[in-house]
């Protein structure tokens, strides 16, 4: 009898994944991937090259693999025809008394407990580790190794037991499976899981070691399908669909512009704490083709960022202005003041410049306006700025205020993060001319950011009180 054919689905990026003939593999993914689907694939690709072997199969508990990560990596196996209780057996001794599995063959260094384990009929043998145990997990020795959610698995664990723990068996397996390691994951969003993104780092200097892949729920909509983005999109915050859904690379450079920003204290999640009766501060960016705005609220000297506002378009400033106001619609205390990019105060000979134009507008929606940028004002050195930023996001003078961004605000975070520096302190601004990257995630809303909080508040440094904007005030 001939074995039935199935035609299974995988995309493209989880097949060049799992045959990259690197040793070690990183894949960084967003939700929707596939990464359970992209796992059964791995295992699918080993127990045929590597019959009677041992792998380590390592996530964030037991608990979560058993009762989360298992269900779908199995489902995709019984869709290739690999059935539980007639293929492999989980948590069962196959040569047990009363087993039915007896006929399985023995993986090459048996195990002494099942409990924890996968064994599949040609001795591949799969062992479940915990990462919540490291201490649990030393000494042993396996042929593979696959470590998921390694976002939060700590270095600790992954240089001193994980890693350490593939060797053995040198010869048995002419194959680059062997010894491979696969590491798969969200976007580290923690400090301790940020080992994974040096992983890019090792591919790009080792090349015929490392493997690095970023991929998101985009890869893999033929699966998905166009509603699901959409539900996931209205379900979720702008910053988590960025990073969790779409995978979009939010890096903190760690000698960029911003390199003191760190998102786990200078942004905040939950309700934007906007006070209505109060007013609000906005800060202008202009740049031809796009044009964006950050809007602020000063609360207990507590500078906070709570929405930003862009438009692609060329000379649609006008628009910008009426997208504000139409959300702020309800907001008690109409009256704002107008901060940005100092050549917005310069003459034209055509038309007013453009704070006029936004002042006006502003006033056209019903509220009061003031513009904060004098005329003729030059912008600062640029280390001038730096050092600035730098003290304000240390939090150590108590002279400065608090800086805290909402997380709706992904954009202004993203290019915040992702802000280069040169030689003499200015931002490296090369990926606003670049016409293939997002320009929403550009260092344009960076600048709304550091022009509000630098033009504001910056006399506090030498006490030049004669400098000062003002204060927040109250209707």
């Amino acid at each position: 009898m001939k074995p039935k054919k199935r035609r299974v689905y995988f995309n493209q990026k989880q097949i060049d994944f799992v045959s990259a003939p690197q040793k070690i593999k990183t894949c960084i993914a967003g939700r929707g991937f596939g990464k359970s689907t992209l796992i059964s694939l791995i295992l699918l690709f080993m127990l045929r090259v590597m019959p009677r072997a041992k792998v380590f199969f390592s996530s964030t508990t037991l608990e979560q693999v058993k009762n989360s990560t298992l269900a779908p990596v199995l489902a995709k196996l019984a869709e290739m025809g690999i059935k539980e209780d007639v293929h492999f057996v989980i948590g069962k001794d196959p040569w047990s008394a009363n087993s039915k599995c007896k006929w399985f063959k023995r993986p090459i260094a048996p195990v002494k407990k099942y409990d924890n384990v996968i064994t599949f009929w040609n001795g591949f043998t799969v062992v479940i580790l915990s990462a919540a145990k490291p201490d649990s997990q030393r000494g042993g020795s396996y042929d593979a190794g696959i470590v998921d959610e390694a976002a939060f698995v700590k270095r600790s664990f992954w240089e001193k037991v994980l890693l350490k723990m593939v060797r053995g068996n040198l010869y048995r397996f002419d194959t680059h499976m062997h010894h491979s390691i696969f590491i798969l994951t969200s976007q580290p969003r923690k400090t301790e899981g940020r080992w994974v993104l040096e992983m890019e780092e090792k591919a790009a200097s080792f090349p015929d070691d490392f493997y690095f892949m970023w991929a998101s729920a985009k890869d893999n909509s033929v699966v998905l399908g166009d509603e699901w983005f959409k539900v996931q999109k209205a379900t979720s915050s702008p910053l988590d669909y960025m990073i969790e859904v779409e995978n979009v690379k939010l890096k903190k450079l760690p000698n960029g512009w911003y390199h003191r920003f760190d998102d786990r204290r200078h942004v905040y999640s939950g309700e934007k704490i906007v006070r209505t009766s109060e007013m609000l501060e906005v800060s202008f960016d202009f740049s031809g083709k796009f044009n964006c705005v950050s809007v602020w609220q000063e609360q207990d000297f507590v500078e906070r960022c709570i929405d930003q506002f862009f438009l692609k378009d060329e000379g649609k400033i006008k628009q910008l202005v009426d997208a504000l106001c139409k959300a702020y619609k309800p907001h008690g205390f109409k009256y704002v003041r107008l901060w940005g990019e100092p050549r917005g105060r310069d003459r034209n000979p055509i038309d007013e410049d453009i704070f006029t134009i936004i002042r006006k507008r502003f006033e056209h929606n019903g509220w009061a306006a003031e513009i904060m940028v004098p005329e003729g004002l030059a912008t600062k050195d640029h280390k001038e700025r730096f050092s600035f930023m730098e003290s304000l996001m240390d939090e150590e003078d108590p002279r400065l205020p608090k800086l805290r961004i909402h997380e709706s605000c992904a954009n202004v975070i993203a290019s915040i993060q992702g802000c280069d520096i040169k030689a003499d302190y200015s931002k490296d601004k090369s990926m606003e001319k670049d016409e293939s990257f997002p320009q929403e995630n550009a260092p344009h809303f960076s600048d709304t950011a550091d022009y509000y909080l630098w033009y504001k508040h910056a006399w506090r440094m030498n006490n030049q009180a004669n400098q000062r904007a003002g204060s927040a005030m109250t209707m």
